[in-house]
């Protein structure tokens, strides 16, 4: 057996929460993933993030909370239910300044 099947035989299923949070970035903010910069890995430990939020074999969180971060405008929410939330920050607070209404 080789090391990459070792690597991949524990969860035939596996997604690592960074592919999750990526792909929402990337449809946040509107580019393909590979244009997002800086990358997800310059902002944070991607091994830790997928430790901290990697499900038990049961399937069940293997802690209960959440992370939150900054990264390319945007809000990212990482809850221990495998929940992405991404909100772009610039909206938030344009819609915090005019009290929810856009400037006309």
């Amino acid at each position: 057996m080789t090391n990459d099947s070792k690597e991949h035989s524990h969860s035939s299923n596996y997604e690592p929460i960074s592919l999750s949070v990526i792909q929402k970035v990337a449809n946040t903010v509107n580019k393909p993933p590979e244009q997002l910069t800086p990358t997800l890995s310059e902002i944070v430990d991607l091994g830790a993030l997928n430790r901290l939020f990697q499900s038990c074999q049961d399937g069940s969180a293997q802690m209960n909370g959440q992370t939150t971060f900054t990264w390319i405008g945007c809000r990212v929410i990482v809850k221990s239910t495998g929940d992405v939330e991404v909100s772009p920050i610039e909206s938030e607070s344009q819609a915090a300044c005019s009290g929810g209404k856009t400037a006309e």
